[in-house]
């Protein structure tokens, strides 16, 4: 399947706010490389041909697996954006030999502007049955072209803007539009572009002043779609179900991990669940630090107190204590914003204590 699609799509955006954007020249040049060969593989690699392939890179490979941006599943390994990418392109590949059987009857969802080459700011409505959400973004390419491999939300064109000023113009939007953030339940190239509907307002009057009309009925689409949902998008109703989820899915990875704890470091690391979870000077959750996406497994936080340790030797009295830094992210919650990893949060904050 490689064969046919030679090379994967990279993201600037996403490689440099990613978890992997924090990590070494080394260790990042290293997985480039194996995003490569995993590529070539379609997708399919065990860890033992892994590490012969990298025969001098073991620990910087088993570096990559504790922080998750490598996944170990039984004996093979998974990366995650190129899997989707691989899912997306046999899909299509589907589809394709299917259509062709059918006749090859042309058919094509998108209108001629859509179709449209040329520099331009767009801006997307994406919906399936359980969210929807706006995409700004930019493209060189036509908008039929960027989106044409299937990523399983139906996608509408609210708004196409040709200059040769849009990378200003996004980057101006993205920064106005930064407390509407949206991550979307699946990942997809750009998902880091995303907003909730209620930014769409804001987005009406930047483009307003640029003579710019919407290419829909933006109030009666978004009306129509939410018939059709099973569950209509309140998203007072989304954001209860959504922290309802999240709590119980931190909750289940903690009492795993709790399993797997030994050692020196057993007690410290179920003081620091029991903190995070409210038994702390306030009394309650540390809601904000629990809402990261991904959290402290005991392997890496036996990783953080060994560097604290450290630390702590060199400076004396004046120690680095990690609850403490929990708090500080707790009372400063615009500090969260944009972090996916408090195991990687908290290694830059004892980073920094050097």
């Amino acid at each position: 399947m490689s064969k046919e699609l030679p090379y994967f799509r990279f993201y600037s955006s996403e490689w440099q706010n990613g978890d992997i954007g924090i990590e070494s020249y080394k260790l990042k040049g290293l997985f480039m490389d194996i995003c490569a060969y995993y590529w070539i593989k379609d997708c399919t690699l065990t860890l033992i041909h892994l590490k012969k392939r990298f025969r001098d890179c073991e620990s910087l490979i088993g570096e990559l697996i504790d922080l998750n941006i490598i996944k170990q599943v039984d004996e093979n390994i998974e990366i995650m954006f190129l899997d989707e990418q691989m899912k997306e392109l046999t899909d299509l590949s589907e589809k394709r030999k299917k259509a062709g059987s059918k006749g090859g009857k042309k058919f094509s969802k998108w209108t001629d502007v859509e179709r449209k080459k040329g520099l331009q700011l767009y801006v997307l409505l994406f919906s399936d049955k359980n969210e929807m959400f706006i995409k700004v973004g930019v493209t060189e390419n036509c908008i039929a072209g960027r989106y044409s491999v299937p990523n399983g939300y139906d996608i509408k064109t609210i708004y196409q803007y040709f200059s040769n000023n849009v990378v200003n113009m996004e980057t101006e939007i993205h920064e106005k539009l930064k407390e509407y953030s949206y991550i979307p339940k699946r990942k997809f190239g750009g998902y880091l572009e995303c907003f909730r509907l209620e930014s769409i307002d804001i987005i009406n009057k930047i483009l307003k002043q640029k003579e710019n009309k919407p290419l829909i009925n933006i109030e009666q689409t978004i009306s129509e779609l939410q018939t059709n949902y099973k569950q209509t998008p309140s998203y007072k109703d989304k954001d209860k179900d959504k922290d309802k989820d999240n709590k119980e899915s931190v909750k289940q990875f903690y009492e795993l991990e709790k399993e797997k704890a030994n050692g020196k470091y057993k007690e410290k690391y179920l003081h620091f669940i029991k903190y995070l979870f409210g038994e702390n000077d306030m009394g309650k959750p540390l809601t904000k630090v629990l809402e990261l996406r991904d959290q402290v497994s005991f392997n890496n936080f036996c990783k953080l107190m060994e560097k604290i340790r450290d630390i702590n030797n060199k400076k004396g009295e004046q120690k680095v204590i990690l609850l403490e830094m929990l708090m500080s992210m707790y009372n400063t919650p615009e500090y969260l914003k944009g972090k996916v990893s408090l195991y990687l949060t908290l290694n830059n904050w004892i980073n920094r204590e050097r």
